[in-house]
């Protein structure tokens, strides 16, 4: 027979068997408040860095765009000496840029009415 070795605690069990495991109420709200407040502080932020990058993405494609009307401008006219005034100039752009609105009326947003 192996000898074996008992180990005796001196003290009482804590009995649970009548205590019920969860978290309270208090408990839940504090966590729902904290979350709530860290949502308010980096939502805006993301927000607007999501908008940066977009905006720095938007200004490098116009960019791009009106640097290859110049250089087919350029390429179609020699010489820049024969293209006049500002409106010829504005003319040949339009050629190359089809997204580009001409205002007319004076004004730099269309449609808007003069006082």
């Amino acid at each position: 027979m192996i000898p074996t070795c008992k180990f005796y605690s001196w003290k009482k069990p804590i009995l649970r068997r009548n205590r019920k495991v969860g978290f309270t109420v208090a408990e839940i709200l504090v966590t729902l408040v904290v979350v709530g407040v860290v949502a308010s502080l980096t939502i805006p932020v993301l927000i607007q860095n999501t908008q940066n990058a977009q905006y720095r993405t938007s200004i490098k494609e116009l960019y791009a765009d009106i640097n290859q009307a110049a250089i087919r401008v350029m390429s179609n006219t020699m010489d820049l000496s024969n293209l006049g005034t500002s409106n010829d100039l504005k003319n040949q752009f339009q050629n190359y840029m089809s997204y580009s609105i001409s205002c007319n009326s004076g004004s730099a947003i269309p449609n808007q009415q003069k006082v």
